[in-house]
């Protein structure tokens, strides 16, 4: 990775490493590199954004089988 374009920070207390926003007021909805920290392979099919904003619905392959897990996330609550 060309050290220009890394822009990850580490949290000095906890030890762990996220992606600042690269918009003023962007909100990370789906945090990939947190998912991925202790799995050994991590793959992120589709993300879709309900209509109304406040569901996000994601599936992801963490076995490298292409069978992808559908999950729903509360946007609002991060739950």
């Amino acid at each position: 990775v060309n050290p220009e374009w890394d822009k990850r920070v580490t949290n000095s207390n906890t030890n762990e490493t996220s992606f600042p926003p690269l918009l003023p007021d962007e909100e990370v909805y789906l945090d990939v590199p947190a998912i991925a920290r202790n799995k050994t392979y991590l793959a992120v099919g589709a993300i879709v954004v309900s209509p109304n904003q406040k569901y996000l619905a994601y599936s992801l392959d963490e076995k490298g089988g292409e069978t992808c897990q559908l999950y729903v996330k509360n946007i609002e609550s991060g739950e």
